[in-house]
């Protein structure tokens, strides 16, 4: 019975990477890539391996801290914006053009 109840609770949690679910920790550990490579071409290695580090490490914090705020951060941070996001009000139009409607109720 201990066995089971094992299996299923690792089962209803979801893999995480240093507390991140994977695709955030593989952002966390790309955004410092630009100021590797630039630090790479010149010729600052050290500056570029220590700035990898350090970068990272601020990212998976601040990634962290924002996925344990919000648990559908992962969700709402990789999906792209749609045309109707900036929207302050959304209208269903049943079988309606908008610029012939001439006022009448929602």
């Amino acid at each position: 019975m201990k066995a089971s109840a094992a299996i299923l609770t690792s089962m209803q949690r979801p893999m995480t990477i240093f507390g991140l679910p994977p695709k955030l920790a593989g952002i966390a550990a790309g955004l410092p890539v630009p100021v590797f490579a630039v630090a790479s071409l010149l010729g600052q290695v050290m500056v570029a391996y220590v700035s990898w580090i350090v970068l990272t490490a601020i990212a998976l914090i601040w990634l962290w801290k924002r996925a344990r705020a919000d648990h559908h951060f992962e969700t709402l941070a990789l999906v792209p914006n749609r045309f109707w996001k900036g929207q302050k009000a959304r209208a269903l139009l049943a079988g309606g053009v908008p610029s012939k409607r001439r006022g009448r109720a929602r």
